[in-house]
Parts: C-alpha cells; structure tokens; sequence
C-alpha cells in the first residue's frame, strides 16, 4: 500500500490517473488528503508520499513537518520530506548553486526593493510561487514594465507577497523551436514523460505534435536520452529533495536549464488514450513505466497497529479559521 497525500483541491490529478493509464494500481495507490488524514489521526505504517509540498500554507506546512518527523520516528518511509523541501526561490537558489541552472529567481518585494534587484537583471518575468500556470507576464526590459504587470495580477486577485521574478532565458534551439522536456521520478525510478516542441518561450503542452521530424525525435529521445541528461535530472531532484514529482527542464549547452518541479503533476489524462493522438505511444510507455515504479515502490506495511499520530487533529478554532479565510477569499475576488 502507498498512501498519496495531496490537499484537497489538488487531489484530481491522481484520481484521474487511477481512471485512466492507472487502473492497475487501484488497490496500490491510496489518495488521502492532507485534511481527511488530520482528522483520522491515524494512520498505516506503509509508504507516504507528501505532494503539493510547495502548496502548503503555513499552519498547514508546520502540522505536515510534525506527520513527518513522527513517521520518522516511527521507521515509516516517505517521500518529498516536507521538512527539506523549498519553494521556487529556494529551490532556484539550490540549483543555481549546484551548477544546473543559469538564471535566478527572487521575491517581487526585493527585486522592487533592493538597489541591486536581488542581485536580477532583465529581461525577467513574473510567477506566482506554489502555482503551476508557468509565466504570469510577458518578458519585462525594466522594472517599470515588471511592476505595471504586478499591478494587473494584483487586479485580478493575486497577492503581491506571492509574486516572484524569474530571469528570462531564450531557450529557443538552432530551428528556433523551444523544446520542452518532462520526466518523473517515482522514488529511484526516472520516468521520461515527455519532449514538448514549440515557438512559444513558455510551453504548456506541445505546439508542434503533426510534424514527423519533433515525433521521431520524441520517441527517440525516449529510446536512448543524450548521455549524462539523466544523470543531471536525478541531481536536481536529489538538490530538491524530491523523491515523487515531475521535472520541466530545457537542454542548454553543456547540461540543462530546470523550470520547476511539479510535486503533484497530471500523470496522464483520458483523451490521451484516443487511438486519435499522434503521440499515443509515448503515453503508453511513459504510463507503463510510471505503473511499474509504483509497483516496484510498493511493499506490505510494516507490522503493528496504524501509527497514533499526535498534535496533528483539527479543533473548532481551526476549523472556524479555515472557513474565515474561505470567505475572505471570496470578497477579495468579488464572489456572492
């Protein structure tokens, strides 16, 4: 049994998985939120895999670190230690440390603050940390125009404390196109999940899916990747601490250049089953590589009663605040 910890409003992902490509996995992969486990207390001594780490708020981040330590304690595995793991700008600092990436990444407040930008140059854009909607403006030359783009997300309902600036690479290759590479990691697994291909600077899924030359590199990729890519890909996951999530990465020059890891990705989707798809092959074997790392992941719990979890249940007060900041939430956008 493993037991797959997400918050509730991120829980679809590996639901529509277990629907779709992970259907053999149904009596393996158990999704729990992180509120329903609060409330049960309790919980079986088997693999514990925390996602959305980057999502949790604080309150709810300190009562995650507290199940961590106990399952700790308890000789329970898990992965994406909540405790090790950072936000973007931390985890872009870590990078650019280790010599995988070549751009950085800092809070709005200090880049607009700082003489100095944080130590940033433009061209640059913004973010909004713990999501995972890609750029959230166009590429800036100034600050002026990085601080006008603030003031629209902030219009339309985004926090400015949430705003990051990341520097702007032109990952664009010798055709011009920006290609995009995916790949999980499922424990010591390396799953490659795909190779996007696009004009576009930001790429969410594939422009380019009907020209033979970007199918056939693909697939090739998937067959035999360039030599030591995969290497650098399990560094940066090792640099995170991140044992379950997906990587978005670019090749550069002598290595690659990693956008983000995606702690609760889309595994894989239903209409990625259509026969239509120019891409079914991939799907299917990327799927199955991501079924057989759960299953090699996969172990009996260990013996005794389920772990009594302490501190971790929610009182009335909790309760009341959560619903106080759902309401607060829904005048800030305006709703009924």
């Amino acid at each position: 049994m493993i037991r797959f910890l997400a918050t509730r409003a991120y829980l679809d992902p590996i639901r529509a998985f277990l629907d779709s490509f992970g259907q053999p996995l149904v009596d393996t992969l158990v999704p729990v939120t992180y509120e329903d486990l609060r409330r049960e207390g309790r919980t079986p001594r088997c693999l514990h895999v925390f996602s959305d780490v980057d999502r949790l708020r604080p309150r709810t981040r300190a009562v995650v670190c507290s199940l961590a330590d106990q399952l700790e304690s308890a000789g329970v595995p898990f992965w994406n230690d909540p405790r090790r793991a950072g936000n973007r700008v931390e985890l872009s600092r870590r990078w650019v440390g280790a010599g995988l990436n070549d751009f950085r990444v800092a809070p709005l407040a200090i880049v607009r603050a700082a003489a100095d930008h944080g130590g940033l140059r433009p061209p640059w854009f913004l973010r909004v940390d713990g999501d995972h909607q890609g750029g959230r403006s166009e590429p800036c030359e100034d600050l002026d125009g990085l601080l006008r783009a603030a003031h629209k997300l902030r219009r339309r309902g985004k926090d400015a404390a949430s705003m990051i600036v990341v520097e702007w690479r032109d990952a664009r290759d010798d055709t011009g196109r920006v290609i995009k590479h995916g790949v999980f990691r499922i424990g010591d697994r390396l799953v490659q999940r795909h190779r996007f291909a696009g004009t576009r600077w930001m790429l969410k899924v594939s422009e380019i899916t009907d020209v033979p030359d970007v199918l056939e590199r693909e697939w090739a990729w998937f067959q035999n990747p360039p030599a030591g890519e995969m290497d650098l890909v399990r560094k940066a996951f090792d640099v995170a601490g991140i044992e379950f999530g997906r990587i978005d990465y670019v090749p550069r020059p002598g290595g690659i250049r990693v956008w983000e890891i995606n702690t609760n990705p889309n595994l894989f989707l239903r209409y990625e089953l259509t026969e239509e798809s120019t891409r079914t092959r991939v799907h299917q074997r990327s799927a199955a590589g991501v079924v057989e790392a759960f299953r090699a992941a996969d172990a009996p719990p260990l013996e005794g009663a389920p772990l009594e979890l302490e501190g971790v249940g929610v009182g009335a007060a909790e309760r009341l605040a959560v619903v106080g900041e759902r309401i607060a939430r829904m005048v800030r956008k305006g709703l009924p």
